[in-house]
């Protein structure tokens, strides 16, 4: 089974290596999507609280902050957001249940242009992380 939680935050960014706009400080209404797979335990009928993984995620999002200065040696793209919220909500839920797994994390920098990480995706921990 899966679960889908969607969350939203605010923050600002620049992109120093992109000739255009974006090169410039601006701010999106940036919105993320976490699906997380389980089992549904028989005791509960759900595969888990979405109450505790919205607090889990909420946790790892940096609303309302410049995500340069939050993220300083990375460049702060969709595709790295996506990439870096995926590692940090995998090892944030796992004290919540080690029996979940998060499939795919895909980060909407405006309502329609996303960059979507799933578990498949397992160089960007090997590159961006370090």
């Amino acid at each position: 089974m899966i679960l889908a939680i969607s969350r939203r935050f605010e923050a600002a960014h620049f992109l120093p290596n992109y000739v255009g706009s974006c090169a410039r400080l601006h701010g999106h209404s940036w919105r993320v999507d976490v699906e997380i797979s389980g089992a549904i335990e028989k005791g509960t009928g759900m595969v888990a609280d979405f109450k505790d993984l919205k607090r889990v995620i909420d946790e790892v999002l940096p609303d309302h902050r410049h995500l340069n200065e939050v993220f300083a040696g990375m460049l702060p793209t969709a595709e790295n957001l996506a990439g870096l919220f995926y590692a940090l909500i995998r090892s944030a839920v796992m004290p919540v249940n080690p029996e979940l797994t998060v499939e795919k994390v895909t980060v909407w920098e405006s309502d329609d242009c996303a960059a979507i990480y799933t578990r498949d995706d397992a160089t960007y921990e090997n590159s961006c992380l370090k």
